[in-house]
Parts: C-alpha cells; structure tokens; sequence
C-alpha cells in the first residue's frame, strides 16, 4: 500500500482566505480615506472663508459698507465674480485676496479677461455671496461634498 505524501504549497482555500483578509482591509482604508479627504477639504475651506472674512471687513473699513450687489437676481457666479471685482478692486483687500492664489487646488483664479475671477471650493465649486443693507456681516456659503445648495453639509463663514 502507498502512503500519500504531502507536497509543500497553499491550497486554494488558503489563497481565498487570504485575499478576502486582503478585501476588507482595501475597504476599510477606503472608507478611512474618504473621511480624511473631506475633512482636510472642510479645513481648506474654513481657511478660505476666514480669508474672505478679513478681506471684507478691510472692505468694509475703507468703504464703511460691505460690497451690495445691485439686484438679487443674479447666479452665484456673478455673485461671486461681483464679490472678486469689489474685494481685488480695493487694495487693503487685494492684499488680503492676493493670499488665495497658487493654493493646492487653485481656490482664487483668475483667468483672462475677459473670463471673471472666482473663489471656489475644494469641491470646485463657486462660493454664494450674499448680503442685503442692514445684514451685520455677509453670508459665504459652498454646497459642501454634495454640490446642492441649501442641505445640511452647507458650510458657511456664520
């Protein structure tokens, strides 16, 4: 009678276990790096909006009022391109706009005339202003991660 002898290797059970070890570890370092991708987006944003904060207020210090735009019924990239031309245009408040540029995302970008100047997020997406005479200080709002206007990943400067 012949005795079996056992030949060194990995059975095909081995290799499935350790490739579905290997699956769950891609998908919890995934979720991981979503969350830390967002949440350096938010940091990024938060610095943004705390640079437009201070450009407003020299704004406001050398004009004594916030920039208004004429009507309400603009888009948000006018909004946001009438905010450019106002902030740029005042150089206490230049100075200021004048450290958004080259950031890792390109968040100030100023194109050739005759294409406008916006602030986007780390979304690519244009910043809302908005402000009406009697409002205490103007509303900076991005749509956040999912790009929608108006739902609770809103982040403002408020």
């Amino acid at each position: 009678m012949k005795s079996r002898t056992s030949r060194p290797g990995v059975t095909l059970v081995e290799m499935l276990v350790v490739m579905a070890i290997l699956m769950m570890l891609v998908g919890v370092v995934a979720v991981v790096w979503k969350r830390l991708d967002v949440q350096a987006k938010e940091k990024a944003l938060k610095n943004t909006l705390t640079v437009l904060d201070s450009a407003l207020s020299e704004y406001r210090d050398a004009k004594d009022t916030f920039p208004v735009p004429e009507t309400n019924d603009i888009t948000v990239e006018e909004r946001n391109e009438f905010l450019c031309r106002k902030l740029l245009g005042e150089p206490q408040s230049r100075v200021i706009m004048d450290t958004l540029d080259g950031g890792p995302r390109g968040t100030l970008r100023r194109l050739a005339p005759p294409l406008p100047t916006l602030v986007y997020d780390p979304w690519n997406m244009p910043l809302d202003y908005t402000y009406r005479t009697g409002d205490t200080f103007p509303l900076l709002r991005s749509c956040g991660p999912d790009g929608r206007p108006n739902t609770a990943d809103d982040i403002t400067n408020r």
